[in-house]
């Protein structure tokens, strides 16, 4: 028989709480977030269970940690919006209102894999997972340099300077002229915004 534990995971602490088959509440655990922590809480199970997590910031290591373990049948991670709003509902139904707390939160999550509710995310094999990590990367690498290259403008308007930023990032000597127009603290700040840029190159 399977038994089910909803895990409120934190970047510090994880909160487990424990649904049988039938509903009926079973241990409540709040631990560290730490792989230790985690093999001595599940090497104290007598049965195998199902847990279930929100895609959080810290799902990828804990799903990889628990799923490797014997006591875990299955480890199942929810959309965060979605396993939310379902869980409002079932918090109510199940007596407690709109309160929330770790140990409810834990207990909607199991109850949610329990009935069947749970909205599951595609998982990604480590490979996709390595793509996307640095897809994304070159992304926000991108953005900063947008970002950095709009505020280096703005400096320039500000005090009646027109130059194109690649020209003064890459020509030294369109760099001292202008900053021969410019007062010293705003040559100190563009410093900083040009090796900003340098540094955000994908």
């Amino acid at each position: 028989m399977t038994h089910f534990i909803g895990c409120d995971a934190h970047s510090m602490t994880c909160t487990f709480q424990h649904i049988n088959q039938d509903g009926a509440l079973g241990f409540e655990k709040t631990i560290p977030t730490e792989s230790l922590a985690f093999d001595k809480l599940l090497g104290c199970l007598e049965q195998p269970v199902c847990i279930t997590l929100e895609a959080g910031r810290n799902y990828w290591w804990i799903l990889q940690h628990l799923k490797a373990h014997p006591a875990v049948t299955e480890v199942n991670i929810v959309d965060p919006m979605k396993s939310r709003r379902i869980a409002s509902e079932l918090a109510v139904n199940a007596g407690y209102g709109r309160a929330k707390n770790d140990r409810i939160d834990a207990e909607m999550l199991a109850e949610q894999t329990r009935l069947g509710l749970a909205r599951t995310i595609n998982i990604p094999s480590p490979e996709q997972l390595a793509n996307r990590s640095i897809c994304r990367q070159r992304f926000e690498l991108i953005k900063q340099r947008t970002r950095t290259k709009n505020h280096i403008q703005a400096l320039l308007a500000m005090h009646g300077v027109r130059v194109a930023t690649n020209k003064l990032t890459f020509n030294d000597e369109i760099k001292q002229k202008a900053f021969a127009r410019l007062p010293e603290f705003v040559c100190f700040i563009l410093e900083q915004d040009i090796d900003k840029v340098l540094f955000s190159r994908p």
